[in-house]
């Protein structure tokens, strides 16, 4: 059994998903398993590429969900297959850099932590990268998650061990309200302040975003969370104000 193991979900990737492989297997710690899974409405060569992989290495596998089913239950879908300790998160269009699992693990054993991101920066479809690396504290509280989501999701790791298995809610949102839960929950969350992660952004999204992810950081704050009015509102203005000395630079 493996130590760690990675679920990346794939739905119609095909452009990406072989660089996603690639930089996990570029890992220097190789101790790992990497769940791949395919969702069944895909239409372009992802399945074949994911299969032409699990054929050369092991340690690779693939799993499938019916058509459309979402991040939310694909990663569900895959935590259901995990038998390692800890569980690490990587999207079909993102990659990793060659140390991410190594400095993680190690983080986890100093720290005694249950949740480890790491700083990450933003590329272009076509991988160019776009602007200055987004960091992380060293130490998140659920009371700093209030105010900006710090954990990329293509970022974390999980010590299942302190935290259980654990499901996402098929909703917008889905994996930041995992990390509310868990660090509400007491699970401490340490952050690794170098960039481990490439995070890549469409163009549709980059000109779409702030206004749906204001939205949906209300809906969070204020139904999932049960902020009142003012807290609501004060953890608003915080995460405004953080975002744009995140990005004011972009």
């Amino acid at each position: 059994m493996s130590l760690v193991t990675i679920i990346t979900p794939a739905f119609n990737s095909e452009r990406t998903i072989e660089e996603a492989i690639q930089s996990v297997l570029d890992q220097t710690f190789v101790d790992w398993q990497l769940i791949v899974v395919v969702d069944l409405g895909t239409v372009d060569s992802t399945l074949a590429i994911v299969d032409r992989y699990a054929a050369q290495d092991p340690r690779i596998s693939r799993i499938h969900i019916t058509n459309g089913r979402g991040l939310a239950l694909s990663r569900n879908a895959g935590m259901a297959a995990v038998k390692s300790r800890y569980v690490a998160f990587l999207d079909a269009d993102d990659t990793w850099l060659p140390q991410k699992l190594e400095l993680q693990l190690a983080a986890l054993s100093r720290t005694k932590s249950a949740i480890c991101c790491t700083a990450y920066c933003r590329m272009s479809e076509d991988g160019s990268r776009l602007g200055h690396a987004l960091g992380v504290p060293r130490v998140i509280r659920y009371s700093d998650l209030l105010k900006y989501d710090y954990v990329g999701m293509s970022t974390a790791m999980v010590d299942l061990d302190q935290t259980g298995k654990f499901e996402m809610k098929e909703q917008l949102m889905e994996d930041y309200l995992v990390w509310l839960s868990l660090t509400k929950a007491g699970h401490r969350c340490v952050g690794i302040n170098s960039v481990q992660m490439h995070w890549r952004v469409s163009d549709t999204s980059r000109s779409n975003s702030k206004a749906k992810q204001i939205r949906m950081k209300w809906q969070v704050l204020r139904h999932d969370e049960s902020l009142g009015l003012f807290r609501a509102l004060w953890s608003m203005t915080a995460y405004a104000l953080t975002g744009l000395l995140r990005y004011s630079r972009f």
